[in-house]
């Protein structure tokens, strides 16, 4: 018996070697998601470069700051969710619970005030960009978070909250 457990060991080693130099798809549909911010952007930064203002930038015939904008909610809504389902079941991360669910409300609020006024338009471009970093902190702060996990979360928030960033500049520099 006592043979078998060295040997168990080895391949419990062997499979963590494995799942280390793999990249879990995670990762790559992570960066994937990258693709929706950033053509939503182009199309601002095009429009406010080179044509008449950012308030003629369109995207599949919509209002191209709205596409980002309701791409942004539904990436923090789905973050959100991601959190509860990943931290549901264990002890003492209530608090975890209750941001991931104050953010997805927050995302759907954000949706909901673009339509009222520009100034909330503005708003609700803030709040979402600090939803993405108040998600991320409270991840980082869940125990047992895969380190891989939490380096490629970190670089996609770094990228999300810079062209949110970006977006209220051009927002803000046509008004």
């Amino acid at each position: 018996m006592s043979s078998d457990k060295p040997q168990s060991n080895q391949q419990d080693a062997t499979v963590e070697q494995i799942k280390r130099t793999q990249r879990p798809i995670y990762i790559a549909l992570g960066y994937l998601g990258l693709l929706p911010f950033a053509i939503s952007l182009g199309v601002i930064l095009a429009a406010t470069v080179s044509g008449p203002g950012v308030h003629s930038a369109a995207l599949f015939g919509l209002y191209a700051p709205y596409v980002f904008i309701a791409y942004s909610a539904c990436i923090l809504s789905f973050l959100s969710g991601a959190v509860w389902r990943d931290h549901a079941a264990e002890q003492g991360v209530a608090s975890l619970l209750i941001i991931s669910n104050v953010l997805a409300i927050l995302a759907w609020l954000c949706l909901l005030a673009i339509q009222v006024s520009q100034m909330l338009m503005l708003l609700a471009i803030a709040v979402l960009m600090s939803g993405y970093l108040m998600l991320l902190w409270a991840e980082m702060m869940a125990p047992g978070v895969d380190d891989r996990y939490t380096a490629m979360r970190v670089k996609l928030t770094a990228w999300v909250v810079a062209m949110h960033l970006v977006l209220l500049v051009c927002l803000l520099g046509d008004v």
